[in-house]
């Protein structure tokens, strides 16, 4: 009975560790990722992306197109949006603190393209992100459930579409 209770403190113990790594995973890379998307210029629209570095050496966005952003100044909300070739649309979405949270789209339509169904998002590293909406102060949040409808109501613009154009950065 005794090496039974060792064994659970241990599994428990190495999954509050790996907790404790994601958050400080997260606390390392989402500045990095807000730093790279907010470089972005419309000139880049458009364009394949280079991508930013990580801090496990992987490349986030890396061969992928930059469609378009969404800033919202006063309800101090960023949403970015890329094509991928693996997912089609994503947008990465975040709210500052004190902003005004945004609805997460409905991906049930999307379904054979979305890697977490039933959910709406994922955080940077690939979590599950589990709210119907993306929270103030929250971080990152990736969807790769990107209707032009949700787009359209998101910035108030009815005519609403990124458009590819063709070049590398």
């Amino acid at each position: 009975m005794k090496n039974i209770f060792t064994i659970l403190l241990i599994i428990v113990s190495f999954e509050a560790s790996a907790e404790m790594m994601l958050g400080e995973w997260l606390k390392i890379n989402e500045p990095k990722v807000i730093s790279y998307l907010s470089s972005l210029s419309t000139a880049q629209q458009g364009k394949i992306l280079s991508g930013v570095k990580l801090s496990d050496s992987s490349t986030l966005l890396k061969g992928d197109i930059y469609l378009g952003k969404i800033i919202k100044k006063n309800d101090k909300s960023f949403i970015y949006i890329f094509k991928t070739k693996e997912y089609g649309n994503v947008a990465y979405i975040w709210v500052l603190k004190g902003g005004v949270k945004i609805p997460l789209p409905n991906c049930v339509d999307n379904a054979p393209r979305n890697p977490w169904p039933g959910k709406g998002g994922a955080d940077i590293s690939g979590e599950v992100y589990t709210y119907s909406e993306v929270h103030p102060n929250y971080g990152v949040v990736t969807t790769h459930c990107v209707p032009e409808s949700w787009l359209s109501k998101i910035s108030h613009n009815k005519s609403f579409k990124p458009t590819p154009k063709s070049g590398a950065v």
